[in-house]
């Protein structure tokens, strides 16, 4: 989207709430059931605390994974109206001093998914793939390392590293910094695989060789048992459910944009979908992104998106 287009299209979007629409959206989406579950990176703590700010003002309720696994468990039978799970992908290194304290100061949970083997290294895959400025030799995208099997990526990666024309970047959370989080009672740490990987270019041994490696780590350095899978890079095989209970996993996350329904059955709990959080705001966009399903049901927004699309 151009320019002019992306900002007409916020424009409207403002108008809307301007008249009231995100206070509609918000009062339905508190009585439907729903919960949001926000998928989150690298995220900047003051764009997180307005927004949590903004959402308790509004009467929205932050879970916590135990809830959800309780809810798994038959423990309970419902979610709070206007329930939010923050979930945070990878293990950034800047989620230790912008994201935890916020979460400490309000008391609001949030899950971080580990790459574990990131946390041990210090750097993640993808992350080196941008950095090869330097190197003697052909760059190829990241998109073009996730097309090849477990084995060759990681083949790749490893050349990368030991070249020493490349920079590595080291943007991953250490091993001493999930022990110094572990006993935070607003910090929760599950599994995002051991190396990251792209699971449809996995073998059913190599998956859950990874999340049992990734599970191994986590309840180590945590003394807690990982029951929670987010799929890497959103990658995921209805027909792999069977591999993630074999490894003891109860749910998994996706990046699918919806709302989530709750739902104990089977296979529907391991394809919870997420909403993206704007990591770098602005915090409006984060409101906006809590209601964005019902705003954008509204009849003149979709004809607006219709007239930006040509």
């Amino acid at each position: 989207m151009g320019t002019t287009k992306a900002s007409l299209y916020w424009l409207v979007s403002t108008m809307l709430v301007l008249l009231g629409y995100r206070r509609r959206a918000v009062k339905k989406l508190q009585q439907e059931g729903f919960v949001t579950v926000f998928k989150c990176h690298n995220t900047r703590g003051h764009v997180l605390k307005k927004f949590i700010l903004w959402a308790k003002r509004h009467g929205f309720t932050f879970i916590s994974q135990q809830d959800v696994l309780d809810f798994i468990d038959g423990k309970t039978e419902q979610f709070p109206p206007g329930s939010v799970w923050l979930t945070f992908d990878d293990g950034w290194k800047e989620n230790t001093t912008e994201v935890f304290p916020v979460l400490q100061e309000l008391r609001v949970p949030g899950t971080v998914f580990l790459a574990t083997r990131s946390v041990e290294r210090g750097f993640f895959w993808f992350d080196i793939t941008k950095h090869p400025a330097n190197a003697p030799f052909r760059q190829i995208g990241r998109f073009e390392y996730e097309k090849q099997s477990n084995a060759i990526r990681e083949k790749l990666i490893s050349e990368l590293v030991q070249n020493p024309k490349v920079t590595v970047p080291h943007n991953a959370m250490s091993e001493a910094d999930v022990k110094r989080w572990k006993d935070c009672p607003y910090i929760f740490f599950e599994n995002h695989t051991n190396n990251h990987v792209v699971m449809s270019k996995c073998t059913d041994d190599e998956i859950k060789e990874e999340i049992r490696q990734a599970s191994q780590k986590i309840e180590k350095w945590t003394s807690k048992k990982s029951r929670i899978l987010c799929y890497p890079i959103g990658y995921f095989d209805k027909n792999k459910v069977s591999l993630l209970e074999e490894c003891l996993i109860s749910i998994a996350l996706t990046t699918v944009e919806n709302r989530w329904t709750p739902t104990k059955s089977l296979p529907d709990r391991y394809f919870i979908p997420r909403m993206a959080f704007p990591d770098y705001g602005p915090t409006t966009m984060a409101i906006n992104s809590l209601c964005a399903v019902s705003i954008e049901n509204v009849g003149v927004f979709k004809f607006v998106k219709r007239l930006l699309k040509r």
